[in-house]
């Protein structure tokens, strides 16, 4: 079977794209993951805020077809990552302990894929992004 090639799937809530790459804003870290992958300078969220638009993300619908208002995550069957795992795919996240990301932690393989909401130049200095980089070392 040959392998199947890695997907870094990276959500970052607001990270607007005239804000990195080639601002004068420095992300080292950002750019070197757009020069080495895939990344749209145009994209439109589906929705006006964040659950509905990451629903409509893993669901592949938007939500005036889902009927989902929540501002909560809802997994709908087939969603982007069952189909993801039914094709060989290990799934592995990190999110907010927030109640209404639950239903995505149930996604992951790994255990420990909480962290402690925050101001995100706050999570971040406090080790977040250490810890993803050592899973993902982790994972080679």
């Amino acid at each position: 079977m040959n392998k199947l090639p890695n997907v870094l799937f990276l959500l970052i809530d607001a990270l607007r794209a005239d804000q990195c790459y080639g601002n004068k804003t420095k992300t080292p870290t950002i750019d070197s993951l757009i020069e080495n992958g895939v990344y749209f300078k145009q994209a439109i969220a589906p929705n006006d805020g964040t659950f509905l638009s990451l629903n409509s993300l893993f669901s592949g619908k938007f939500s005036f077809r889902t009927k989902n208002r929540a501002q909560k995550i809802i997994l709908a069957k087939n969603n982007f990552l069952e189909i993801l795992k039914t094709n060989g795919y290990h799934i592995y996240g990190l999110i907010p302990n927030l109640t209404s990301f639950n239903p995505l932690s149930k996604s992951f393989e790994n255990n420990e894929n909480m962290y402690e909401h925050g101001p995100p130049t706050e999570v971040l200095s406090k080790g977040l992004g250490q810890k993803i980089i050592e899973f993902l070392n982790s994972k080679k």
